[in-house]
């Protein structure tokens, strides 16, 4: 128990969790206390991981055995493992009794998305991808006015993920050097940037509420040095995309690794725009083009107070939150798995694209049994 924390949700039921995959997942363990979660399992393969597991929760269940992990009495389970296994491994989970918030991406390729989707509506469970960037309080600010209508309808948007985390090519997340050092078992070693694309893809959705329909994206082989792959093949490049969303607005995707870390947003609607520049957020309102620029300070959503005080500015507080209010009080949350899928398949068909010079792909809509069958057995993937 978390004595002195408020009390969150409409019930004395507490949500008892599992975390597997102990790097990112121990990111969590602030905000399941702010939450007045228990946190009673874990699972890595890693021993050193799993002994930093037991520091901070001495008397929870720990193991590098899934299915001895999978048999222990949990509501849900954290899931936090090797980046292109997340599909089989939530498919485990649900397959357990287990609800799932899985780490971003959902799945690797359009058939792995399809058996994701069927299995969650087969299982009952709830499932959540945790993109944690819609949630900032800039991001959310801009939701509520959006739905509001002070921006009109979205005509262009630019948002962007530039990250260059090279060291994460040849360490675990917490720093830890890989071992055996000769080898690369880090995803971030090989996976190509446009298959990360929901830290920048996702806040755009979140905002304007529209999903995407079509995607274009042109091969760019320029790399960093350092890199294990080219950039056509790794992290260690850039990968911008094209975007049609379902309102016929186009959006620039921009993932990468640069010398320029950089995470701006701008977005334009018919009756205003609004720009986060290194962290400040501004906004042109009035439809027109020359109308002067007003600084905001974002306010928080209630509980924001709370949530800052954990990870990734208020995001990983307000994913785990979203996620645990739809299994105790039955509010459905925004990163379903339909929306995750939304989120998921432009990454993978920006790639698609890329390696053909430029050819649009559909985005499916997997919510359409139809749309999913013509995918079922498409096993495409870097």
């Amino acid at each position: 128990m978390n004595e002195g924390l408020p009390k969150i949700f409409n019930t004395d039921r507490r949500l008892k969790i599992g975390i597997w995959g102990l790097g990112r997942g121990l990111s969590f363990f602030k905000t399941c206390q702010a939450l007045n979660i228990d946190v009673v399992a874990g699972c890595d393969f890693n021993q050193h991981m799993r002994d930093r597991f037991s520091d901070l929760q001495p008397k929870a269940y720990v193991t590098d055995d899934a299915d001895q992990f999978l048999s222990q009495d949990f509501d849900a389970v954290l899931l936090a493992t090797y980046c292109p296994a997340h599909t089989d491994d939530a498919i485990r989970c649900m397959n357990a009794g287990k609800h799932v918030l899985s780490e971003v991406t959902s799945f690797h390729t359009m058939a792995e998305g399809v058996r994701l989707v069927e299995a969650v509506e087969a299982s009952g469970k709830v499932y959540h991808l945790s993109e944690n960037y819609p949630f900032s309080a800039a991001n959310m600010w801009l939701a509520r006015k959006w739905r509001e209508g002070l921006f009109g309808e979205l005509m262009y948007a630019e948002y962007e993920y530039v990250h260059e985390c090279r060291s994460l090519s040849y360490t675990y997340i917490d720093g830890e050097p890989i071992n055996p050092g000769n080898q690369a078992h880090s995803w971030r070693s090989w996976l190509n940037f446009h298959y990360y694309n929901t830290h920048s893809l996702g806040p755009m959705m979140h905002i304007t509420g529209l999903r995407p329909t079509r995607v274009v994206a042109l091969p760019s082989k320029p790399s960093l040095a350092g890199y294990l792959m080219s950039a056509q093949d790794g992290m260690g490049g850039v990968t911008p995309s094209l975007i049609n969303m379902s309102n016929g607005a186009v959006v620039r995707n921009l993932m990468g690794a640069t010398t320029n870390d950089s995470h701006q947003q701008r977005i334009w609607g018919t009756l205003g725009s609004a720009e986060i520049i290194d962290g400040e957020l501004r906004l042109r309102l009035g439809a027109s083009g020359g109308g002067p620029k007003h600084a905001i300070t974002p306010h928080w959503d209630a509980l924001g107070e709370l949530a800052e005080q954990t990870g990734h500015g208020g995001g990983d507080f307000w994913t785990l939150y979203n996620f645990t209010r739809e299994i105790l009080e039955g509010e459905p949350g925004f990163f379903d798995v339909y929306t995750a899928a939304d989120c998921t398949i432009p990454g993978i068909q920006a790639y698609r694209s890329s390696i053909s010079e430029g050819q649009p792909c559909e985005v499916p809509d997997f919510r359409d049994p139809a749309s999913r069958a013509a995918y079922r057995d498409d096993h495409f993937s870097q």
